[in-house]
């Protein structure tokens, strides 16, 4: 009897004193990070055990890998089926068990056209609705409504007959929300439930046709960054020189090249949108974006003081913006310098 009250204090004791799980957080280049256990590691990618399931990520999707402390139970929070506690909330509803939601996204050309699937697993009950959501780094390329019968399941998103996907790099998202639930007795199950995101990378297209493509847009890019910022310092220098001695001819004929340069720089951005998805290029393609924005309406702005300051009309177009010279310089330089650290980066690969 003694020995029997012993050993249930001590079992109490240790679910009382819970310790932290070890576990790991995995920092993507993309800017994500994924916490969970490392369970298997090979020399392209790691296998992460995560909430409910695990996810395998390729090693060149990943920045750092940082040792953690994870929550006690971190792993329990999502395990179970979608059942009842015992108990009611305030307001007379059952608090439900939270649940879980596992995704991994694969590109596969199949019979019927190409195609994304998605296998997924889940503790959410039969028949609920989640939302499938193909992302590309600029826009929401498809959003679809699925029932999901059982668990594991399995999805075919993407292109349609009139739309093809770009190749390149996109990010597959799965939610679920109570709320948009059509089965009621569904809507009983998940009562009190948050709602459930998951994501998985996925490349769209040969790999070898899209590691060439990025590779050229890469190059393009850093030739694009520098154009940019020799530009500015022309277009500077100019402006400077001609405030001592003014020659209106001349500055035109360097304001339309200057503006030649920048469509060029805008179109290949708007080309290349359309022919190469990657999430490393999307921040930086629309930084130099701006910037080509901002150039313009530094020139505008150049223009107008130095036909101000001999005496010239210059019809100043509301298009020039708001923001003043200096402000437009100090947005232009800022931008210009993060983007020459990204380039000088990409130049090392």
């Amino acid at each position: 009897m003694r020995k029997d009250l012993i050993i249930t204090c001590v079992f109490v004791f240790i679910l009382l004193v819970r310790p932290s799980a070890s576990g790991d957080v995995v920092h993507l280049n993309n800017g994500r990070d994924v916490e969970g256990e490392i369970t298997e590691e090979t020399g392209e990618a790691v296998t992460l055990k995560i909430k409910i399931g695990q996810v395998v990520i390729k090693k060149d999707k990943i920045k750092a890998v940082e040792k953690k402390e994870l929550a006690p139970g971190f792993f329990d929070d999502t395990s179970g089926n979608v059942t009842h506690k015992e108990g009611v909330q305030a307001g007379g509803q059952p608090e439900a068990q939270k649940s879980g939601l596992a995704i991994k996204a694969e590109y596969k050309k199949l019979s019927s056209g190409d195609a994304i699937v998605v296998e997924g697993t889940t503790n959410l009950p039969p028949n609920t609705v989640i939302e499938f959501v193909l992302k590309s780094p600029v826009e929401t390329i498809q959003a679809r409504k699925e029932k999901i019968g059982k668990s594991p399941f399995s999805v075919r998103i993407g292109q349609s007959s009139n739309k093809k996907i770009p190749p390149g790099s996109y990010v597959v998202e799965a939610v679920f929300s109570p709320d948009g639930q059509e089965d009621e007795a569904v809507k009983e199950k998940v009562k009190g439930l948050k709602e459930i995101k998951a994501e998985s990378e996925v490349t769209v297209g040969v790999p070898e046709e899209v590691e060439n493509l990025v590779d050229k847009r890469r190059s393009e890019l850093i030739s694009q960054i520098k154009g940019a910022a020799g530009m500015y310092g022309e277009l500077t220098g100019e402006y400077e020189a001609q405030k001592a001695a003014f020659n209106k001819a001349a500055w035109n004929a360097r304001a339309l090249k200057w503006q030649a340069k920048i469509n060029d720089i805008k179109s290949s951005i708007a080309k290349y949108h359309t022919k190469v998805a990657n999430f490393d290029f999307a921040l930086q393609e629309s930084n130099l974006n701006e910037v080509a924005y901002s150039l313009e309406r530094l020139i505008s702005r150049y223009t107008d003081e130095l036909f101000k300051a001999n005496n010239l009309t210059y019809n100043l177009s509301t298009w020039a913006g708001s923001k003043d010279t200096e402000t437009l310089k100090k947005d232009i330089e800022g931008r210009l310098s993060d983007l020459e650290t990204f380039a000088g980066k990409q130049e090392k690969k």
